[in-house]
């Protein structure tokens, strides 16, 4: 029977010590968001992971920083594991590229740190099944899950010191005359710190993981060879602005409208109910989570301050509260599925009630969330999709995009997800063209972006070599600050531009068999998209990329 839970109840760390113990062989999938990794066990140990993690071209990557493998034989290699429907390990150890001693080496660090890094997600879901549904690893390797759960148990120090990847460190005075570096590694960070260069400068120009930079920058500020610079710590926001009136407004009228369905329908079931509101409205899953929980609303407002100082989140008031209505909008909406228009009516007289109570910064809020409740109690048209929320009076939508029409079939997408899945599909051409020319590779993108019409809109903030949340995190501050409200339709708008061009000018510098292979790999990724509500993007994504070629 398959071992089935949720990582948030029922520990990767505790599933991980189990299967170690029962001495299990199968596969353990692990889903969390936008990301999906398949963690393969025999008899206890772990000997392969596949998924999200790309493991084959970060290889490529991670043999050639280390200068084991020329550009020219990882992408001849790349070519003949993908003819020969091969391993990329396997074909350079065949070729006589790479020694199995070594290679076995640069695979048990790569596993190491993906699976290090597996076990840090918050959230998510994760299915056990015994069987290797075929697999034999060509190469044989063996982790012990409990030495790799204790690891991963380091990420918390290294995150009390590096919360974000936007921080700057400084060398102390006389630091440079230490010869007691306790790594290699910590020496190479060492060398890029100036003051100037954030984290995620110097985990793009050492090449090293982000998970080992971050274990050096730790090991340095334990040796007291480094600290935060001067300028760096004034830019970070070491006070957010006072959202304490938006957070004891919004967090007891959420939690108000989750108990009136609750009476009606259950708590378990008013509980998902909000889960999926919140997360269509947020996109934030730490964000989610906070405002989600039980505990007064002092409590949640302090844990939801402590989120966004620790993530540098830039934070606008105004923001907040478009994204808070929203969210009771969603979860008015999933009422009405369930209960129909009276019952909504209700709540929202409930709510119209409760606003004769207050007072100070509440009701000022009240003076602009009035003329919304009403709107919404008057007409079913918001319920049944015929006309938008931000069409209410009262609390203005932020500064709108032009290009917001909304996406068929994408309604339960977000902007966060859409930004995840184009940013893998980037990342994954742009390992192939660096491969193949370098460096060059990162100017031309680089050079793509800067002439696109949406560069100051929202380009300009994506980073390929950051993860996923980086610049998701990124991207979403930008645009608060600078009080855009981009729709959809934006976000896959300039994505597939800047994909269309980037393949385009793969085409014309390394032939059309090169970017035919490219498009491949993108029509096989996307054929393995679980979500449903992800295919008519994937569609239009295959139909605009296959043109090209």
């Amino acid at each position: 029977m398959p071992l089935t839970g949720d990582i948030q109840t029922f520990s990767l760390s505790a599933v991980g010590r189990l299967l170690h113990q029962e001495k299990k062989t199968g596969i353990l999938k692990v889903s969390s968001r936008d990301r999906e990794t398949n963690i393969y066990f025999r008899a206890g140990d772990i000997v392969f992971i596949s998924g999200a993690l790309a493991a084959e071209l970060s290889l490529g990557a991670l043999l050639k920083e280390k200068k084991l493998v020329t550009e020219k034989e990882i992408a001849d290699s790349l070519d003949s594991a993908r003819q020969e429907n091969k391993r990329l390990g396997v074909v350079l150890m065949e070729n006589g590229l790479v020694s199995q001693e070594k290679l076995v080496q640069m695979l048990n660090y790569q596993f190491k740190e993906a699976i290090s890094a597996v076990l840090t997600w918050r959230e998510g879901t994760f299915v056990y099944k015994d069987g290797l549904n075929g697999f034999v690893e060509d190469i044989r390797l063996k982790l012990d899950p409990i030495r790799l759960v204790a690891e991963a148990e380091k990420w918390k120090a290294y995150r009390s010191l590096i919360p974000n990847d936007h921080v700057v460190f400084q060398i102390k005075e006389g630091a440079l005359q230490s010869d007691s570096f306790s790594t290699e590694g910590a020496l190479r960070v060492m060398l890029l710190i100036d003051g100037k260069r954030d984290v995620a400068r110097i985990i793009a120009e050492t090449g090293l993981p982000r998970l080992g930079v971050y274990r050096a920058l730790t090991a340095l500020a334990e040796q007291n060879a480094i600290e935060l610079s001067g300028a760096a710590q004034s830019s970070q926001p070491n006070s957010l602005p006072d959202l304490t009136s938006v957070l004891q407004y919004y967090l007891p009228t959420i939690h108000d409208i989750t108990d009136i369905m609750a009476r009606a329908l259950g708590e378990k079931k008013a509980h998902s109910m909000l889960a999926r509101s919140l997360k269509r409205s947020l996109e934030d899953g730490n964000l989610v989570e906070a405002v989600g929980c039980g505990g007064n609303p002092e409590e949640n407002t302090r844990r939801i301050y402590d989120h966004l100082q620790k993530q540098g989140r830039a934070v606008n008031g105004r923001q907040l509260e478009w994204d808070f209505k929203k969210a009771i909008f969603f979860l008015l909406q999933e009422e009405y599925l369930v209960l129909g228009f009276k019952a909504v009516r209700d709540t929202i007289g409930r709510l119209l009630e409760s606003s004769e109570h207050r007072n100070g910064g509440a009701q000022e809020i009240d003076g602009r969330m009035l003329p919304f409740y009403r709107a919404l109690a008057q007409d079913e048209g918001y319920f049944k999709g015929r006309k938008n929320v931000s069409d209410t009076s009262g609390l203005p939508e932020p500064k709108q995009d032009s290009h917001d029409d909304p996406e068929p079939g994408m309604e339960r997408v977000g902007g966060a997800a859409i930004i995840a899945l184009y940013s893998r599909i980037i990342q994954t051409v742009m390992q192939e063209m660096e491969a193949e020319i370098g460096s060059k590779a990162e100017v031309l993108l680089s050079a793509i972006i800067e002439k696109s019409e949406y560069h100051d809109k929202f380009l300009s903030q994506y980073r390929v070599g950051d993860d996923v949340q980086t610049n998701v995190s990124r991207i979403r501050d930008h645009i608060s600050r600078e009080g855009y409200r981009l729709g959809k339709s934006s976000f896959i708008s300039g994505f597939q531009q800047t994909l269309t061009e980037l393949l385009l000018a793969k085409k014309q510098l390394l032939g059309k068999k090169s970017a035919s292979a490219t498009v491949r790999n993108i029509e096989t990724f996307l054929s393995t998209i679980a979500r449903e509500e992800f295919r008519p993007l994937a569609m239009n994504l295959m139909t605009t990329i296959k043109r090209i070629i």
